[in-house]
C-alpha cells in the first residue's frame, strides 16, 4: 500500500514536472514571461483528469450504482422497508458483459479528455503568448500533452 501511494505519487510529480517544463521551455522559445505560464495553463489538466476518472469508475457508476439505488431503499437490508420501490430491482451488467464496447469507451472517454486538454491549451496559449510565436510556443506542450495520451493508453490497456 505504501509502494502504491508513492508510485502514485511519484506520477504527479512526473506530470508537474513535465507540464511545467514544457510551459517554461515553450514560453523560453515566445519571450514570455515563463514564470507565470504553468499556473496559466494548468487548467488544462483538468479535461485530461475528468476523462480519466470517467473511464475508471464507468462500470462502478453504471452497474454497481444500479445496486446502490436497492441499498437506499433499504438502507439498514432488514428486509423490513422499501423506501424507494428499488427492493426488488435487479442489477444489469451490461457493459461488464461487453469487454469490447467497455474498453471502447474507455479509451473514448480518456482521448476525448486529452482533446479536450489540448484545445484548452491553445485556446489559453493564443491569449497569454505574444501573436507572433504563438504557434512556437505551443510546441513543447503539444509533444507533453501526445506523451500523456499515449501513456494514459497504454496505462488503460495493461491493465
Amino acid at each position: 500500500m505504501l509502494r502504491d501511494t508513492l508510485v502514485l505519487a511519484g506520477i504527479v510529480l512526473v506530470v508537474a514536472l513535465t507540464f511545467s517544463a514544457a510551459a517554461v521551455l515553450g514560453s523560453k522559445l515566445t519571450g514570455a514571461d515563463r514564470s507565470a505560464l504553468p499556473a496559466l495553463l494548468a487548467h488544462s489538466l483538468v479535461p485530461i483528469a475528468v476523462g480519466y476518472i470517467g473511464a475508471h469508475y464507468l462500470t462502478l457508476l453504471l452497474e454497481s450504482g444500479q445496486r446502490y439505488l436497492v441499498y437506499l431503499s433499504d438502507p439498514l437490508v432488514t428486509g423490513r422497508h422499501d423506501y424507494l420501490g428499488t427492493i426488488d430491482w435487479e442489477t444489469h451488467f451490461f457493459l461488464s458483459v461487453r469487454p469490447g464496447l467497455l474498453a471502447g469507451l474507455k479509451v473514448a472517454l480518456v482521448i476525448a479528455g486529452h482533446v479536450l486538454a489540448v484545445v484548452a491549451v491553445h485556446d489559453r496559449a493564443l491569449r497569454v503568448l505574444p501573436s507572433r510565436a504563438a504557434v512556437t510556443g505551443q510546441l513543447v506542450m503539444l509533444v507533453v500533452m501526445l506523451g500523456y495520451t499515449v501513456g494514459g493508453l497504454l496505462l488503460l490497456f495493461s491493465v
